[in-house]
């Protein structure tokens, strides 16, 4: 268990293939009905649906320097 990259080592990383949460609360009230059957903590992120990704990108930019 980890958050993100924390409990991965720098040097084996070679690739992120990633696929968070990214619908803004506001935006998830406006998604088409088959979306509904997907868990709601699997789209919804935050306010503006980016909080994860830039996190993930902060953290592998964080290992790389």
């Amino acid at each position: 268990r980890g958050d993100l990259l924390s409990a991965i080592a720098p040097e084996s990383v070679d690739l992120i293939i990633a696929n968070p949460p990214y619908v803004s609360a506001l935006e998830m009230e406006d998604l088409p009905p088959e979306y509904w059957h997907e868990p709601v903590m699997a789209l919804v992120a935050e306010e503006d649906g980016t909080r994860l990704a830039g996190q993930l990108l902060q953290q592998r930019s964080a290992q790389m320097a």
